[in-house]
């Protein structure tokens, strides 16, 4: 059962209100059904004291002065709105409680709103994850009600940095900046069945002492030298490969200071081609190209299919109808722009805008039971473009683009970014995605779409393409198929002296056979 209105009281420590508080609160105003009323208790402590501790409050001083900013999600603010004492919550008839005070307890305020007493969790994971090499950080929304006692009712994954704590507190703090009015609007269309989600996870709330930060240090300090020594030997570079059935893979190899990645294929008039992007290090863009595969499976060379004054990549194109379109991305110019072929392969003009005024990267289309689906990733508030899939579906290429209902339909950095065009596989639709989770386009996720239509999203991870380190290639982030052949793209460390045979041999991307779950 839908709730028209809802009063939600945010609990506040007056004394240490931090700039994602303030973002949170006007998220929650701006759904419009919603009226905020500050509550605000008293200044708590929660800090580690003591010598144990002490080189702990030492390195969060030292990363805070480093990678913090005064614009930080996590800085302090003053609270400029008025507030209600927190011992006068009973006389305010609220709906939810939504603690953010640190040292407020939600279960002793769970009976004083019809909705339960909610909170964010995580931060005190965050230490602990960077402690443990754990690339990922799980942000999320508990409510604790009466009757059912505390569950998760959103949940998000954002990556752990791994050097400083700060910047992981700022992912956090984005992203948690957003749950509660997501969890609310889900409350206002869906009444109580919002609230009652999974169990609670459990989060511990030890303290590091000065031995466990020097092991810490140890192992920063360790990475951050064997990534500069690797920046100044090596050079970053993204190639593609292809093979046709279980051949060995071909791989396509730029020139330095260039680099080929996000491949896609295309049969045109009998004929096969590989688009991609070229990317300069010297301009800091790059350019749409493509290629073509002869019946023996040779390739030419690449040749300009696309150039714009932004940096553009990830060329998904497709047919409809007897035109052919491409979909690149153009998150420079803050849209999703439709290019159709002029004369293909290599002249292509704009044809619309489909969406203006964001940060998308990936966009994806898919044709399903005569509705267009638009997959893409969108960056929000100064976030990044990795972690969240929001889906946009028209009747038309050429109609309104609505956003879906549950947008973001994935809030997870291990399998949110596309990495290819959607595929069917025994009937049922697999979405390939990026997990970024270790590093950006670390590996390939494949997941299996249970649902999907105009008010609802479920899809579950099934399979995955691992890099193969052992060969030089480290990372891979884009898949395509048209069911003969298969391109992937791949990463490596190219010697900046390649003065042996082996230094300039090319990385194996020796992908296998995609063994995906029913």
């Amino acid at each position: 059962m839908a709730t028209d209105h809802l009063r939600v009281g945010v609990v506040l420590d007056e004394h240490d209100v931090r700039r994602w508080h303030e973002i949170a609160m006007q998220e929650i105003e701006r759904l419009g059904f919603c009226e905020v009323i500050v509550l605000t208790s008293g200044p708590g402590s929660g800090r580690p004291s003591g010598l144990p501790h002490a080189l702990y409050r030492a390195y969060e001083l030292a990363d805070r002065r480093v990678f913090g900013s005064d614009h930080d999600p996590v800085a302090r603010v003053p609270l400029r709105r008025p507030g209600v004492p927190l011992d006068e919550i009973a006389s305010q008839d609220l709906d939810v409680v939504l603690c953010l005070a640190p040292e407020t307890s939600p279960d002793e305020l769970a009976g004083d709103a019809r909705f339960g007493a909610w909170s964010i969790h995580g931060e005190r994971q965050l230490f602990w994850r960077m402690y443990d090499a754990d690339f990922v950080a799980p942000v999320t929304l508990r409510a604790v009600t009466p009757t059912n006692g505390e569950r998760t009712i959103y949940r998000s994954v954002v990556q752990s940095d791994q050097v400083s704590l700060h910047r992981s507190r700022c992912r956090a703090a984005r992203r948690a900046a957003h749950l509660p009015a997501r969890a609310l609007r889900a409350l206002h269309e869906r009444g109580s069945a919002a609230v009652d989600s999974s169990s609670a996870e459990v989060e511990a709330r030890a303290r590091p002492t000065n031995a466990m930060m020097v092991r810490l240090l140890w192992r920063v300090a360790s990475g951050v030298l064997r990534r500069r020594v690797s920046g100044w030997v090596g050079e970053k570079q993204w190639f593609i490969a292809y093979r046709r059935g279980s051949a060995p893979p071909t791989p396509i190899m730029p020139p330095p200071g260039r680099f080929y990645a996000d491949p896609f294929l295309f049969q045109r008039n009998g004929r096969r081609y590989v688009f991609f992007e070229d990317y300069d290090s010297t301009s800091g863009r790059a350019v749409i190209c493509y290629l073509e595969i002869d019946e023996g499976g040779r390739h030419c060379a690449p040749q300009l299919a696309l150039r714009q004054d932004c940096h553009l990549s990830y060329p998904f194109v497709f047919a409809e109808g007897d035109d052919v379109y491409m979909l690149p991305e153009t998150a420079g110019h803050r849209t999703v722009e439709l290019y159709r072929a002029a004369r293909f392969p290599g002249e292509w003009t704009l044809e619309r805008v489909l969406l203006s005024d964001v940060t998308a990267t990936d966009a994806t289309l898919l044709r399903h039971e005569g509705r267009w689906w638009l997959f893409v990733a969108l960056a929000v508030d100064g976030g990044r473009p990795i972690d969240e899939l929001c889906l946009f579906s028209s009747d038309s290429l050429d109609g309104q683009w609505e956003p879906h209902p549950l947008n973001p339909v994935v809030s997870d950095v291990r399998s949110a970014r596309p990495a290819g065009r959607v595929f069917s596989r025994d009937g049922r639709l697999i979405r390939p995605a990026q997990d970024c989770s270790e590093a950006y386009g670390g590996r390939l996720v494949f997941n299996r779409i249970d649902v999907l239509s105009p008010t609802d999203y479920r899809e579950e991870p099934i399979g995955a393409i691992e890099p193969a380190v052992d060969t030089g290639n480290l990372r891979t982030h884009s898949y395509d198929s048209d069911g003969t052949y298969e391109v992937l793209d791949g990463f490596r460390m190219r010697p900046k002296l390649a003065l042996t045979g082996a230094a300039r041999a090319a990385p194996s991307p020796r992908w296998h056979r995609i063994d995906l779950e029913a």
